[in-house]
Order: C-alpha cells, then structure tokens, then sequence
C-alpha cells in the first residue's frame, strides 16, 4: 500500500495521484461490485424461502447472506481504513468506501435480528434499502476530478438508488411484480463497479476526453443490457422454461420453509 504525506500535496488529487493512494484501488471496485453481484444471484437462484410473493417474509433467509455481508464487508472496512499520511482526497473516499461497507454490515445485523425473532421480516428489505441508499448519497459525492470517472461514479450512483427505490417498494408490498427487476437493478450496481475498476485501472482511456465520457455512458448501458438478458435467461431456467412462469410467480406455501424467528 503506497501512502503520501497529506500537508505536502495540499487538498487537491489528479488522476495519477488517485491510483497512487491506498482507496479507490482496483481490487477495491471489482471486489465488492463481484460481492454485489453474487446476492443478486443468489436471490435469483437458491433462496427459495424468499420467493412467495403477498405475505411477511424476508428478503432472504438463512444464515449464509447475513455472515457473508458482515464478514466480507469487515474486511473491505479494514482495507479502506485511511492511513494518516494518504492524499487529503484518498483519505475522505477512504471514509466514504467504509460507510458503504458499514451499511452491508448493518444489513447483515438486521437480517441475523429478523431471524432472532427481534425485527419483523419486512425491515430486511429495509436494510439493504439503507445499504443501497448509502451508496447513492456517497457516489454522488464522489468527485475524482476527472470528466470520465465522475460520469462512472454519477451513474454508479443512479443505479445504488434505482435499486434502493425497488427494494423499499417490494418490502412495502411484496405483492407488486418488482422482485425480478430489483435482482437486476442490484445485480448491475455490482456489474458496473467491475466495469468501473477496468475502466479507471485498466482502460487507458484519456479521463478528460468526451470520447471517454461517451464510452462510459455505452458501456453503461450494456451493462443494464447484459444483465436484464443474464438474470431473465437464468429466471427461465430456474422456472423450468415451458411452463412460463417466473420466479415471481405465485406458489404454493407447502413450497417453502417458514423463516427462523
């Protein structure tokens, strides 16, 4: 990790000084958008406590997501964690990836409360509402002075709060046929923070140029592409393709284990 004296640089940061500091690293994009991703998935393919649809049920059950969350996120806390002598820039995105972080693992608490019998089921839905609301109020703020990774991190933050806005409305009424476009919007926050880590770290693209800029928007929506193709191909399979029902659909409640309280 390579650390710079703070009073020397002053308060600005460029590019070159950016990939320099300990945060905002390339690991520390595509690390977590991969963590974001693999919950979408796991919403979509193997939580089928989660599925039935007009009834009190949690965003998903069992321990696994919940340990995960606190765990990894624990870890991503501790990597971001700024170092006294970081660029004065570096050092408040450091705080601003740690609270993103902190979120997770407020998320994962409320999921292991809800299953201690402490909070209703509904409130998971509210944590990673507050998880994905977070990241919106963070990545809007997070200006790297540079054309092509503002526009990333601005729509980076569109996406964090699309995904944030379906949450709160499926956990106000899970009747509403949201779930599969939510798995989605939260599946392509995690696609396009990997996107991002190529983009800033590996692209080689002129950060200040309009043609970077236009990239960024195109590739953006091939992501929302790609991901909407990915998570609907993978629905069908998972419905078992000829009978033509979604995931979303209605079931039998002899289908499902009740949640642990």
């Amino acid at each position: 990790m390579i650390q710079h004296d703070m009073g020397q640089h002053g308060m600005g940061m460029d590019a070159a000084q950016m990939m320099a500091g300990g945060s905002g690293t390339y690991f520390g994009h595509w690390g977590p958008g991969l963590g974001i991703f693999a919950l979408a998935l796991f919403w979509l393919w193997f939580d089928r406590g989660a599925v039935r649809r007009g009834a009190d049920q949690p965003i998903q059950t069992g321990w696994l997501v919940p340990l995960a969350k606190i765990g990894i996120s624990s870890f991503g806390l501790y990597m971001e964690l700024p170092g006294r002598t970081w660029y004065p820039m570096d050092f408040m995105m450091g705080w601003q990836h740690m609270t993103v972080h902190a979120a997770i693992i407020g998320s994962g608490v409320v999921d292991i409360l809800h299953m201690r019998g402490r909070l209703p089921a509904r409130t998971t839905y509210m944590g990673i509402a507050v998880m994905l609301f977070a990241g919106t109020a963070i990545f809007l703020g997070h200006h790297n002075h540079d054309g092509m990774s503002d526009t990333a991190h601005f729509l980076l933050a569109v996406t964090f709060g699309v995904a944030g806005v379906l949450t709160l409305v499926e956990g106000w009424n899970p009747g509403l046929p949201v779930r599969s476009i939510r798995r989605i919007a939260v599946a392509t926050v995690g696609v396009w923070l990997i996107v991002i880590a190529w983009i800033i770290f590996r692209s080689g693209w002129d950060p200040e140029s309009p043609l970077s800029e236009g990239w960024v928007w195109t590739l953006y929506a091939w992501s929302w592409m790609g991901t909407a193709a990915l998570f609907t191909g993978l629905d069908i399979v998972r419905s078992g393709g000829a009978t033509g029902r979604s995931s979303d659909a209605e079931v039998a409640p002899a289908d499902f284990e009740p949640a642990a309280r």
